[in-house]
């Protein structure tokens, strides 16, 4: 608290004065609330016990204070427990990159529906639809967050600004002669991906997830106990939800691969080292010198964990290479040979729809389905399965065959004496 005094000098006479200003730090918006200019002292002591007593109340005329940067920088220290890492660091994404330019200097007071309007046409004609969205959803987070807890605004200017329609992503799945192909190619079986693989297609683990698998993962009786995961900034998580957390009794031959995925980690240290030495040995020039101790499963040579960016990666770059070597093959020969084909192109994270397609149309019940990828019911048979035109029209064709034949019998039955 404190009156601050400020002089002044007229360009046009040069005759100078005093105007007293009142200051009192809000621990609501954490930064100080000015009173107006007053020509006397005694007017802003005054305002300075107004200014306390609203504060206090949680009133709003200390709204005007604060432009959209401090908000936006108190709104982020609140959260940041609140959100996942990779929700979090996608806001803050947001945020620099539209929200920053166009409200940082605005007076929050300032922010009206018609602005709100015209910088959402504005992203409009920019980015997609779902960019669109997602930065007016956090500028309407922001703005509520004003209104409460900080009661500095009474109603939020982007409370009627309709969203873009977003088209349904579209995804391709593979079946399961296309995963058991995948998984028998040399460049697949030869990989330090090739266990991580399998965990993925036959489990529906996420991408996180497989790469978050510990040494104590495995358990006795086939057991995969599923505790964390691990994001693309490096960080352990608790993974995306409650039910992310559970145990798969997994396929022996699947528990016995990641058994001996087990014993190469033990040695794996020894073997790094081993390898230097050799490399010195040879005159060969040395890369990473030091092995990363930790317990995660899936490693690179030098102990550190692989992230989920980088099994992504791999996994894209595999399909590119065997579908360029099938295109020159083709060229080469006029066909390709028999038992190869092209692989469609996929994301790894398709890995899990494609599980969740092949189950549910293989028969499977949808809620032992959703306990295996740890997502609820609705979840799993709105955004997981996608039945293809093929599996329509048989659907189609098998119940029209039913009612054809009550026809057809009927008719015989009536042309009868």
């Amino acid at each position: 608290m404190s009156i601050t005094v400020k002089e002044y000098t007229s360009k046009k006479t040069g005759k100078k004065s005093k105007k007293y200003y009142a200051s009192v730090y809000s621990p609501m918006s954490m930064s100080m609330v000015w009173g107006k200019g007053r020509e006397k002292r005694a007017d802003a002591v005054r305002d300075e016990a107004e200014l306390l007593a609203d504060i206090e109340k949680g009133t709003t005329k200390t709204k005007g204070n604060m432009n959209f940067q401090e908000l936006a920088k108190l709104w982020f220290a609140s959260m940041k427990n609140t959100y996942a890492e990779s929700t979090y660091n996608g806001y803050d994404g947001y945020y620099k990159s539209n929200l920053a330019k166009k409200f940082d200097e605005m007076v929050i007071n300032k922010i009206t529906p018609t602005k709100t309007q015209e910088f959402k046409n504005e992203l409009s004609q920019k980015y997609k639809p779902a960019t669109v969205n997602k930065t007016m959803d956090l500028l309407s987070m922001m703005l509520d967050f004003a209104i409460k807890p900080l009661r500095l605004i009474k109603y939020n200017p982007c409370d009627d600004i309709k969203r873009d329609k977003v088209s349904p992503p579209e995804h391709t799945t593979w079946d399961e002669k296309t995963i058991g192909y995948f998984l028998s190619l040399d460049d697949v079986t030869s990989a330090i991906y090739y266990e991580m693989f399998v965990l993925s297609f036959t489990t529906a683990l996420r991408p996180g997830e497989v790469c978050g698998v510990s040494v104590d993962s495995l358990q006795t009786g086939n057991m995969l106990s599923l505790s964390r995961g691990y994001n693309k900034y490096g960080n352990i998580t608790d993974m995306k939800t409650p039910g992310s957390h559970r145990p798969l009794m997994l396929d022996k031959a699947v528990f016995d691969l990641l058994e001996v995925k087990l014993e190469k980690k033990k040695n794996q240290k020894e073997d790094f080292y081993n390898k230097i030495k050799e490399d010195v040995k040879k005159g060969k020039p040395l890369g990473e010198v030091n092995y990363s101790e930790n317990d995660f499963l899936f490693t690179y040579e030098n102990g550190k964990p692989i992230s989920p960016n980088s099994y992504s990666r791999a996994f894209r770059n595999i399909i590119k290479a065997h579908n360029d070597k099938m295109t020159a093959v083709k060229k080469a020969e006029g066909k390709l040979p028999e038992g190869e084909y092209f692989l469609p192109l996929i994301r790894l994270y398709d890995g899990r729809h494609s599980f969740a397609t092949n189950t549910i149309l293989g028969g499977e019940n949808a809620k032992t389905v959703s306990e295996v990828m740890g997502s609820k019911v609705e979840t799993v048979m709105h955004n997981y399965v996608h039945l293809n035109k093929a599996t329509h029209q048989a659907t189609l064709s098998k119940y029209s065959s039913k009612i054809f034949n009550i026809i057809d019998g009927k008719n015989i039955n009536e042309a009868k004496p």
